[in-house]
């Protein structure tokens, strides 16, 4: 008989985490009372602590030096790359929500490394970026009985009980008994857009499988959002293999969303009835391992239940591992612990077991050759089918025309606020969301419905879109296979209704200016195509700046600048005519400046092919928007709006970023 039961209590080991990494916070060391602005250098060869920290050439030595700087909100603190410290760092300053206190890198090479602390960065404080830094660990020691696995207390970037609102982004960390631990008294903090590797050290008490973590959430109402997590997967002596992406034990509300997750034992797994109304939206999770799963969490009959209102909408789940086992809710499952609805799950093994029916609907189901084990009841909404993936032999989960999740998931995310995919594209595109993580859209018919945006900076181009001296290669939103590169050009391909870029994540930019050339005869007439630059200036990514071209019948070009926050656009200012008209099939030149932290200006001319540049802006706004910093992840945005329109050329000519 097949065993459907629960399998499984591995979060055992969370309790001992606890005890294990200990809660003591550091004391506050006070410091000197520096001028707001102030930016302070780490170098670990070149440095001398004796120095002023405030240049390069006079730039402090070690890690014990920088914990005693006294920052004050608009200070930062930069540590050179290629550089490599003993943590811990200890991040305990109080910046606000208009003045942060910025925690980064300068000059180039490898992001800046911080190793083998018990945490390597220490979070005691509030209203902090902390960015483009590294964390790592050597192997303290393995177990012998357990297939030589990695054991030892090792955490890369820690939040202490009372830190709130820091965001960790564009940051690495890799090879420790946790990624980042988010403590319980921790809240409002931001982990965005990094990367974990290989997070795979166990409990060195061999009584204990503790460990192999990504991201552990033990406070409250975080956002942990557009992270690439893999291999948090370990050798266990109760369990034969164990570890998780992202793993909740005691923490409530917290927003995890946007997230790429393979090759994890666990995706998530939730324990401690202080656990309370996390969501999960839009993630994609692969893993080929044997014993892999998506979802395990309780009701009230387990002793770490039970775990309420846990919701779960619209991931892209595949696992292939022969004794995969998705979705696993025990212990009195039932609405009140679980909603599930709008996912596409396949799994070569179980799809899934609960004990009780629980809030289903609008899911698809699916094993590769059919017949998917699926051991709970499920609604009219959902679906036993094969969603037709582009490719799933080579990981594209994309799905093609005519698959049955196109238009058949629920509106419950995007009610929420969660109005966009994993690629960025605008959710819905049909007459209802599609199921899992990625929106469908209509193949775009070359020569009439695409976009190309060319990156014509004559940089060194390598694999991929492309490499920058100042910041590393590009992240794309969208498919790989949207860009392309032809020496050192490199094209983007759109289609309605969806936005595609490549930016510069490891990039922290103050300001940015770029010259944009687009064809008339390609911009739609009315409310059809827009053309726009993109400046994001937000610290969290929330919030942009656009200059739309927009040509009405008469072929005016129109002008505005807009604001974009958590999705929601707004008007800066009146769109303005730019006074002339042009001629089908001749070219255009834009040219859009953001600059300044808050306010911030931003400012835009339009001239006709052949003209001289003129020396004054057609358009200027100025915006001082609560939370706005330095702009980050500068680069390539295009977007076409509506359902169709002809194609449009834009040339970026000349595209310049000026680094802090």
């Amino acid at each position: 008989m097949t065993d459907h039961s629960y399998r499984r209590t591995p979060v055992r080991r969370l309790a001992r985490r606890v005890a294990a990494l200990g809660f003591i916070l550091s004391a506050i060391v006070p410091g000197s009372v520096a001028a707001a602005g102030t930016t302070y250098h780490v170098d670990c060869s070149a440095g001398n602590d004796t120095a002023s920290g405030t240049s390069t050439v006079t730039a402090w030595r070690t890690l014990s030096k920088a914990n005693t700087a006294g920052l004050v909100p608009g200070d930062s603190l930069l540590l050179k790359r290629g550089c490599t410290w003993t943590g811990p760092l200890n991040a305990r300053w109080v910046g606000t929500s208009a003045s942060p206190i910025t925690i980064g890198a300068y000059g180039s090479g490898a992001l800046p490394k911080i190793q083998n602390g018990h945490e390597n960065v220490k979070v005691t404080g509030a209203w902090m970026v902390i960015e483009n830094i590294w964390t790592r660990s050597d192997v303290p020691s393995r177990d012998a009985g357990c297939l030589d696995q990695p054991q030892g207390w090792r955490v890369g970037f820690r939040f202490m009980a009372g830190s709130n609102n820091t965001i960790v982004r564009y940051s690495r960390a890799d090879e420790q008994y946790i990624g980042i631990l988010v403590e319980s008294g921790a809240h409002h903090n931001k982990i965005l857009n990094n990367s974990l590797r290989d997070n795979n050290m166990k409990d060195p008490d061999p009584n204990s499988d503790a460990g192999a973590v990504g991201i552990s959430l033990m406070g409250d109402d975080n956002e942990i959002a557009q992270n690439d997590i893999s291999g948090s997967d370990a050798c266990s002596r109760q369990w034969v293999r164990d570890g998780a992406a992202i793993e909740v034990y005691g923490g409530s509300r917290n927003r995890i969303h946007h997230n790429v997750a393979s090759q994890n034992h666990n995706f998530t797994e939730l324990g401690k009835s202080s656990s309370a109304d996390n969501t999960y939206a839009f993630n994609r999770v692969t893993s080929t391992l044997t014993t892999a799963n998506f979802l395990v969490t309780r009701g009230s009959a387990d002793s770490y239940g039970p775990i309420y209102r846990t919701k779960v909408y619209h991931n892209t789940v595949y696992l292939s591992g022969s004794q995969s086992y998705a979705i696993q809710c025990t212990g009195g499952c039932n609405a009140d612990i679980l909603t599930l609805k709008g996912n596409i799950v396949v799994a070569q093994d179980r799809v899934g077991y609960a004990d009780k029916a629980f809030d289903e609907a609008n899911n698809l189901y699916w094993r590769p050759g059919g017949s998917p084990k699926v051991y709970f009841p499920i609604s009219s909404s959902s679906k036993k089918a094969d969603p037709t993936f582009v490719n799933i032999g080579v990981g594209d989960l994309h799905l093609q025309t005519g698959s049955p999740a196109i238009d058949t998931g629920t509106a419950e995310a995007v009610s929420l606020g969660y109005v966009i995919d994993i690629d960025s594209t605008k959710v819905p595109q049909g007459a209802a969301p599609d199921m899992g993580a990625y929106e469908w859209m209509s193949s775009p018919t070359v020569g009439t419905t695409l976009t190309y945006v060319s990156d014509s900076f004559s940089r060194t181009s390598s694999s991929g879109w492309g490499a920058v001296s100042t910041g590393g290669s590009y992240r794309y939103i969208g498919p790989v296979g949207d860009f392309s590169v032809d020496g050192a050009q490199g094209m983007i391909r759109v289609a309605p209704g969806s936005t595609r870029a490549a930016a510069l994540g490891a990039v922290l930019a103050a300001d940015t200016t770029a010259i944009v050339r687009v064809r008339t005869d390609r911009l739609a007439s009315g409310s059809g195509t827009y053309v726009y630059l993109v400046a994001r200036q937000s610290a969290d990514q929330r919030t942009e700046y656009r200059l739309k071209a927009r040509m009405d019948a008469a072929r005016a070009i129109y002008l505005q600048v807009t604001r974009v926050v958590n999705g929601v656009e707004a008007s800066i200012g009146s769109e303005i005519n730019s006074g002339a008209s042009h001629a089908a099939g001749s070219y255009l030149w834009l040219r859009v400046s953001v600059t300044g932290k808050n306010p911030t200006t931003i400012k835009g001319r339009i001239w006709a092919g052949g003209e001289t540049e003129p020396t004054t802006w057609k358009l200027q706004q100025s915006d001082s928007t609560t939370g706005l910093q330095g702009i980050g992840s500068p680069g390539l945005q295009a977007y076409v709006s509506g359902s169709a329109g002809a194609t449009t050329v834009v040339s970026y000519d000349d595209w310049r970023v000026s680094t802090p």
